[in-house]
């Protein structure tokens, strides 16, 4: 019941965790269950267990999220941030977030922001974003039709994209214009700036010198 409660203040974030449980604009959902010194004192004696345990929680909810939703075909490879004032080897300062410390994780979601899949982000078991997104899409039910995956530079790329292209997947990213391929090598000098085609790509070059590129 922690665990629900706990994905429930994700969802519906407070600025301050004690106004989850103020009478007058508590979460209801929350203080059915909980008081507030109860789930403190819950939150806290987590920390003492074993990576492995967090481990299997984050399988098992990443196999529940799709089994009673259908997901929409478009969706997006994001990340976010939990607050977290505690201390842990696993924290993250990011001075333009508006989360600043707190844990990262890595999420894919769906058009309607429903969560399909997540991975914490952890130094022990840091894996690549191409890894990543191959791991999150491949979770993704096969019965559904065709995905269209989103993403900015930080996932992107053409190695990416044809990868997810060689799974069947459509995809949308951004990529930064100093990237080294043979797109920006042979098309980017050439000042084209939409309907650029590269085999199986089509690519239009912004203002900014960003490239986005999708499967055709």
């Amino acid at each position: 019941m922690w665990v629900g409660c706990w994905i429930e203040l994700g969802l519906h974030p407070q600025h301050l965790l004690y106004d989850a449980f103020s009478r007058v604009e508590g979460n209801e959902f929350i203080k059915k269950y909980f008081v507030c010194d109860e789930y403190h004192a819950i939150f806290g004696a987590l920390w003492h267990i074993k990576e492995e345990v967090f481990n299997s929680i984050e399988l098992h909810l990443n196999k529940t999220f799709t089994k009673y939703w259908t997901a929409f075909q478009e969706v997006a490879v994001d990340e976010g941030m939990a607050l977290f004032k505690g201390q842990w080897h696993n924290k993250v300062y990011s001075p333009d977030k508006p989360i600043r410390f707190g844990l990262k994780y890595y999420l894919l979601l769906d058009l309607a922001h429903y969560l399909l899949q997540f991975k914490r982000y952890c130094q022990e078991t840091c894996t690549t974003m191409e890894e990543l997104i191959y791991k999150f899409t491949d979770a993704l039910p096969k019965d559904n039709g065709q995905y269209a995956i989103y993403g900015d530079n930080f996932y992107g790329g053409l190695a990416v994209g044809k990868g997810l292209n060689d799974k069947g997947f459509k995809f949308t990213f951004t990529c930064r214009a100093n990237c080294p391929s043979e797109l920006f090598k042979e098309f980017l000098h050439k000042n084209i700036k939409k309907d650029g085609k590269l085999g199986s790509f089509a690519f239009a070059i912004s203002d900014d010198k960003k490239i986005g590129t999708c499967s055709c």
